[in-house]
């Protein structure tokens, strides 16, 4: 068995050849020590032990895992659950290697020899793997930055929606109509994000064009009077109505108020419906584009 293990140490290349050359040779002297029959003296007592500790190992894994996760469930307050998913994740990963590594050393693989092997599979895996390795380190940038949390709204390379899940690779929205947006975490860490949810009070805007011959200030009062006296808009900062500017026939106004988060659309779509219906009711119209046509004789 030892003189099979001792392949590994032995059949260490020199640096230029390549990884299919070391694997090859690696497999030739494998075959050969089993031709000679020299490793069947211990083997089966060996495999029985890796089989024993592979289910053990599978057993007790699963056991920290469930603790772990208990442990943040008690407090999940205090973290966002998409951290609580890559912490279980890593821990998951960390302890399974580690028993691969167990194995790997009841073998009796010197682990100094199989390094060599290793390394130049990790190299070829990460020159074809860039762009996964480098999601998963947006990923952990994500979840340390904490930009934004499961369940608020947000908006990521022009893409608008609710935070579903943040994992080691993608952040998932759920978008207003409904559906699934997958965006790769390296994206997410290299445009611009704008997080709607991140305050806990937030201000609308609703801008109202009217004709040039509109006499703004009574209009101005009773729409003020309408939105104070909904007890969703907050006291301070106060609101506004003003005059932002001035068109071609026309008075640029908007209406500014601050309300809860939470209760932003609701609000904004309930003032949209009853200004429109009072400018209606009450003789004001909207502006529009007017061209004035002038006939010489």
């Amino acid at each position: 068995m030892f003189k099979f293990l001792n392949l590994l140490t032995q059949a260490q290349e020199p640096a230029n050849e390549s990884f299919g050359e070391q694997i090859s040779q690696f497999f030739r002297d494998l075959w050969a020590q089993v031709s000679d029959g020299a490793l069947w003296g211990n083997i089966f007592t060996r495999i029985l032990i890796v089989i024993i500790v592979i289910i053990v190992g599978h057993f007790l894994i699963k056991a920290i895992l469930g603790i772990l996760g208990g442990f943040l469930k008690i407090n999940k307050k205090r973290r966002d659950p998409s951290v609580n998913r890559f912490i279980v994740n890593v821990v998951s990963f960390v302890l399974r290697f580690l028993l691969v590594i167990a194995v790997i050393a009841i073998l009796g693989i010197p682990l100094t020899g199989l390094a060599n092997v290793i390394s130049s599979a990790i190299l070829a895996i990460g020159l074809s793997l860039q762009d996964t390795v480098a999601n998963f380190a947006a990923g952990v940038q994500i979840l340390s930055t904490k930009p934004f949390a499961t369940g608020d709204w947000v908006e990521i390379a022009g893409v608008s929606g609710s935070v579903t899940d943040v994992d080691l690779m993608t952040t998932s929205l759920k978008s207003a109509t409904g559906q699934k947006v997958i965006i790769p975490n390296k994206t997410v860490m290299n445009n611009h994000k704008i997080n709607y949810g991140f305050y806990p009070t937030r201000q609308a805007r609703i801008e109202i064009a009217f004709p040039e011959e509109t006499v703004i200030e009574p209009l101005r009062d009773v729409i003020l009077d309408m939105v104070r006296a909904d007890s969703r808009v907050l006291d301070e900062p106060a609101v506004q109505f003003v005059v932002t500017g001035f068109g071609e026939n026309q008075i640029n106004t908007q209406l500014r108020y601050w309300t809860l988060t939470g209760d932003f659309w609701d609000v904004q779509f309930e003032f949209n419906d009853k200004i429109a219906k009072y400018l209606q009711e009450n003789g004001y119209v909207f502006s529009y584009f007017k061209h004035s046509v002038i006939l010489e004789k």
